[in-house]
């Protein structure tokens, strides 16, 4: 999220494309595609394969071995050939068996650990395991534990498909506006085989392969059509049509961690004319056409000649060759290109050498293994079948392999070749040398079974324990049967095999992850050590956290009394009224109704404790807190629920000022955008200007931040359906249908993409998506707390309209509240797991636990990128913003997502960069809550009152309450061992106009914002008047966002009036443009 005081941070737009071709990128069908009618059997057993090899060749355990004879090509003994491996023999000796060792034990452990499975290592401090807790005064951590099941097999519902959450047209049946937005940012032509073969409307828009799809339709690729697959970078970027595959590696500094990749070092996998110069020369396209999108792969098509599945995770990529298409006879031909001379000749079937000199056509039974100069780096490329290759390796020139068309190829129409990188090792500690050795030999082992095109992330739910099951299946496919031939055939699940593939699993997938994971066989990736895992189905089992209106405890009855007159006071906040009519962003008008929402909750629950209290059922302290307490009166209740119904209607009914659309082109819900002037809208439908505009409503009409913007907005649904089922029961499709936008699980619903800001493999969300120009990290998120948050109010609204269509008699649609309830907490889950590993970095830990790099010396990261980790934000580098905006809003999930050590660990860093701007503006509220988190209740209560009632109007504060902040800091537990000192306790001053405001001692000397507000002028004195500083603009004055720009941004006032006035909103604030302009 780019936010600059509620303006998206304008991007520098490339050429905008010409008109779309209508040239069609469908091709023919890739002959084969469909399943073979081969014997199933034949493609499950493979070929009859010794991998077993020689002490030197591999792990027995990891073996493919088969009782019958080996092809003598295979059985023949490669250190014969290999002077490197006759070297490193008794090391690698040496290593198998500390290995086999080290494997048998680390089997042992598992089968035998423990089935708390938390997002910590272990629950720390005081955090119990126990979801059964009742709420009570003072208590333990919130019991959000992560249990794994005993057995998987009391999943009994894991074939049953997750049905849609709804199925209604959101134009034909929901009344809403649909839009054909502009072709500039329509899919291109090459998404047209996507569409057809999905045959629907939907496409991707925040996905990890997002820039992939972006290529339009008369371009050819460029560096920046590119993903991160784990371990590699992928392009299609090089000198010739396919993919090109960068090696990566981390690169750290004290607030950054990239994977960085050396262009020339690159394996270019692909089709180019035959290198002879026998044929004319002809080239296939660059540029290529999508096919499969799921979310774990991008099946890419070049004409009908060649294809591949891009996939999370895999060691190798994967090339298939049509062998009889025309592009064969017209001299193109599979190509393997580096930039690069080897350092030493290739070794052909691990047997041979061969001098592409002296023998520049040979024969490849089924692997190839080259090094390079320079690059330290060594590759495999595995075949499917025997092949002739011509080669090209001169000195100062680039290494070329040329697969040439055999004289009887009427059997072998397809040819599968995939590349593979040696990586480099995690541990520091393990030899290189052996470790390469071994995990080549992993890699020959393995090379068989690749993933295909069809991979499927699927859940089931235990409601005995709490727990979810998530499963990749990575559509395994074998490239060889019992003759030698390829088939491309898929393998099945069911039955005993041998096959398997291998798969690199993140941290967080290791932590869940039943199945063999082969912990010596670990690299680099950014977000720490990924290690091999064997397995055609992954199967990972996550608890499930509560989910709840209010927290594992109520407020403590010491502070009921502050928390009362807080309510009485916040109870009648008015939203702005250009909210109450649509006219505005949607963002901040989610935050603002969601903020009244809370209010209301806080307000019923001490209300009910109190009613509790005096009829005798709760304790003594709570009886004598709430004797004579004042608290909000029934009239001032119902007047801010009518008002929260007012405005969670206005925006959920689409009848908004800015109404939601639905855009044809991509499938989606989209606010038209709002042209704001004096209070209202200046345009209405068709004249949407969030389809034309990045930087309006922080990109939302180019799907950036949905489930943040659209999450505030169910948040406030949910708790108006938990007021009023009548409301809910009326407005259950209105609500749902911002639900469908970014948390759709079906295919079934043909209006959305499944899970649109979701990556299953990463675990947490993308925020990013139809960027322009494409960002060269890749998809980016900011505030991870806020994607949790979304995944809570899916999960809240679920779980309250389950109960009121049971309670309606409605079965049906109680069901379908179920599993969007199901879904919700998944999502959420999932998220925090993700969250605590990449975004809360503890540094208080052993070297061999931490995430990043020991370069990287922060706790936090502020943006997550696919390839970048940095401590930043969109709208600023203090570091107050960078920890704050993951630390917001308070709601109950809060607690689960917030691990106690980090927070030990970022209060100090908190604590001192929160000056005087940090209180003004609000951030102060997320200090507070982190004080109380780690046992400072007392000083964080004290904390809470001090904060200026301005500053719940700006960034940091505008989605708090006082009655949030305090009742968030009253029901946090009891924590021994508090981790802070007197010394770091906040002390009041008052600044020169009798504000009070809360700060660190260390900071005495910074600005207040109220300070600089009483002498601003903008150099312009006669125009710039407090009428016309005080003008609305998009929610905040022109003032405020002036002073926001100086105190948060250090700009200067003249910059700071330049962009307000003139940049931003000359129409509200434009007077104030400075005069020397």
């Amino acid at each position: 999220m780019q936010r600059i005081m509620g303006v998206y941070a304008k991007l520098t737009n490339e050429p905008t494309l010409g008109e779309l071709s209508s040239r069609s990128f469908s091709g023919k069908a890739f002959e084969g595609d469909a399943l073979s009618s081969e014997n199933f059997e034949e493609a499950q057993q493979g070929i009859a394969l010794t991998l077993n090899y020689s002490i030197e060749e591999g792990l027995e355990d990891h073996s493919l071995q088969k009782n019958k004879k080996s092809p003598g090509w295979f059985h023949c003994s490669r250190s014969s050939a290999n002077p490197r491996k006759r070297k490193i023999l008794v090391a690698v000796l040496i290593g198998v068996l500390l290995v086999l060792s080290i494997c048998a034990t680390a089997l042992a452990n598992f089968k035998g650990r423990p089935s708390s499975m938390s997002t910590a290592d272990e629950i720390e401090d005081n955090e119990v395991s126990s979801r059964s807790q009742s709420r009570g005064e003072g208590g333990e951590v919130a019991s959000f534990s992560f249990v794994q099941p005993q057995s998987k097999y009391i999943f009994a519902n894991d074939d049953v498909v997750i049905p849609p959450f709804s199925t209604l047209d959101p134009v034909e049946d929901l009344d809403i506006y649909d839009y054909d937005r502009p072709l500039s940012s329509s899919p291109s032509a090459r998404l047209d085989p996507l569409i057809n073969r999905q045959n629907k409307r939907v496409i991707p828009t925040n996905a990890w392969y997002q820039n992939m799809l972006r290529l339009g339709a008369d371009e050819e690729p460029t560096k920046h059509h590119r993903v991160y697959t784990v371990p590699y970078v992928l392009d299609a970027a090089g000198d010739f049509a396919g993919i090109r595959i960068h090696a990566t590696r981390p690169e750290a500094t004290a607030t950054q961690v990239r994977m960085a990749t050396d262009e020339p070092y690159a394996l270019t996998l692909g089709a180019m004319t035959d290198i002879s110069g026998d044929f004319p020369v002809s080239k296939l396209d660059k540029g290529y056409s999508v096919h499969e999108a799921t979310n774990l792969g991008l099946t890419l098509h070049w004409d009908s000649y060649m294809k591949t599945t891009l996939v999370r995770g895999s060691p190798y990529v994967t090339m298939i060759y049509n062998m009889i298409d025309p592009a064969v006879t017209e001299g193109i031909l599979p190509t393997m290109h580096w930039r690069l001379d080897t350092s030493e000749l290739p070794i052909v079937d691990g047997n041979r050498t061969v001098d592409c000199e002296s023998e520049p056509v040979f024969t490849v039974e089924r692997d190839l293994e080259l090094a390079f100069l320079n690059s330290g780096q060594r590759w495999l490329v595995f075949f499917s079948r025997p092949v002739q290759l011509k080669c090209k390796n001169t000195r100062g020139s680039p290494t070329i392999f040329q697969v040439l068309k055999g004289q009887d190829q009427s059997d072998d129409s397809k040819l599968v070749i995939r590349g593979a990188l040696v990586v480099s090792n995690f541990s520091p500690a393990d030899e290189v040398e052996v470790f390469s050795e071994m995990y080549a030999n992993q890699l020959r082992a393995s090379a068989d079974v690749y993933p295909g095109q069809s991979t499927t992330v699927t859940h089931s739910f235990n409601e005995e324990n709490s727990s979810a099951k998530i499963t990749f299946h990575w559509d395994p496919h074998s490239m060889r049967t019992a003759n030698g031939y390829i088939v491309d055939q898929k393998l099945m699940i069911s039955g005993s095999t041998d096959k398997k593939m291998i798969m690199f699993a993140l941290p967080h997938h290791q932590e869940i992850l039943v199945g063999n994971i082969l912990p010596t066989l670990c690299t680099f990736s950014l977000l720490g050590p990924v290690c091999l895992v064997e397995g055609n189905v992954w199967e990972m089992y996550e608890g499930l956290p509560a989910v709840d209106y209010q927290a594992a405890r109520h407020p403590h009855p010491k502070y009921l009394p502050v928390l009362a007159q807080a309510l009485v006071e916040d109870i009648r906040y008015q939203i702005p009224s250009n909210f109450l009519s649509g006219a505005g962003d949607t963002y901040f008008s989610g935050k603002t109704i969601a903020k009244l929402a809370r209010i209301l909750l806080i307000a019923e629950e001490v209300k009910d404790l109190c009613e509790s209290a005096s009829a005798g059922g709760s304790n003594s302290e709570h009886v004598e807190a709430c004797d004579g307490l004042e608290l909000p009166g029934d009239e001032d209740v119902e007047d801010a629920l009518n008002q929260l119904r007012e405005a969670v209607t206005v925006w959920v009914k689409t009848n908004s000022e800015t109404p939601f659309v639905y855009d044809n082109a991509w499938g989606g819900l989209i606010s038209c955008g709002c042209l704001y002037q004096g209070g209202k809208c200046t345009n209405q439908v068709p004249d949407c200007p969030a389809f034309t505009d990045q930087g309006l409503n922080f990109g939302n009409g180019f799907y950036n931040d949905h489930h943040f913007h659209y999450g505030y907005h169910i948040y406030a649904a949910a708790v108006l359906a938990h007021f009023d089922s009548s409301w809910a029961i009326d407005h259950y499709e209105d609500v749902t249908l911002l639900v469908r936008d970014y948390a759709n699980p079906s295919e079934e619903d043909k209006s959305f993409p499944v899970f649109r800001n979701k990556d299953w493999y990463r675990g947490h969300s993308w925020a990013s998506g139809l960027t322009e120009p494409m960002f060269g990290n890749i998809m980016n998120q900011e505030s991870s707390s806020e994607a949790i948050m979304a995944y809570e109010a899916v999960a809240l609204f679920g779980k309250t309209m389950t109960a009121i269509f049971q309670d309606a008699g409605d079965l049906d649609k109680a069901s379908v509240a179920k599993m969007m309830h199901k879904i919700g907490l998944t999502l959420t889950a999932t998220e925090i797991r993700s969250t605590q590993r990449y975004w809360q970095i503890q540094q208080n830990v052993d070297s061999s636990e931490k995430t990043f790099p020991e370069l990287y010396t922060t706790s936090v990261v502020g943006i997550l990128w696919e390839t970048f980790a940095e401590f930043t934000t969109w709208f600023g580098n203090a570091p107050y913003l960078i920890y704050g905006i993951q630390l917001l809003p308070l709601t109950p999930i809060s607690e689960a997502r917030d691990k106690i050590q980090w927070a030990k660990e970022i209060y100090q860093p908190l604590t001192e960069s929160c000056n005087g701007a940090c209180v003004s503006e609000g951030w102060s509220i997320q200090v507070n809550a982190i004080l109380a988190t780690i046992g400072g209740v007392q000083e964080a209560i004290e904390g809470i009152l001090r904060v200026p009632s301005t500053a719940y109007k700006h960034a940091g504060g505008n989605g708090h309450s006082k009655s949030n902040s305090l009742w968030y800091v009253s029901t946090r537990p009891t924590i021994d061992n508090p981790s802070f000192t007197s010394e770091e306790k906040f002390e009041v001053i008052f600044d020169q106009i009798g504000e009070e405001h809360e700060i660190l001692d260390n900071y005495n000397d910074v600005n207040i914002s109220e300070d600089i507000a009483v002498e601003l002028s903008c150099f312009n004195p006669m125009k710039c008047s407090n009428e016309v500083l005080d003008s609305d603009a998009e929610g905040y004055s022109c003032r405020q966002r002036i002073i926001y720009l100086m105190n948060v941004l250090g700009k200067s006032e003249l910059d700071g009036c330049r962009q307000v006035a003139v940049n931003e909103y000359p129409a509200e604030c434009g007077l104030c443009g400075p005069s020397t302009l």
